[in-house]
């Protein structure tokens, strides 16, 4: 069941799944931060 606490995804599962929408391979590829919105 996908609702289990014990479910493990992969990467590629969680992007399907819609739980992220993608894997960020270096630290420069982070958005910038919006002023005046919490991270």
């Amino acid at each position: 069941q996908d609702t289990d606490r014990d479910r493990f995804m992969d990467w590629n599962e969680a992007v399907r799944y819609g739980l992220i929408d993608k894997v960020l391979e270096q630290r420069g590829e982070l958005p910038a931060p919006t002023p005046g919105k919490p991270a």
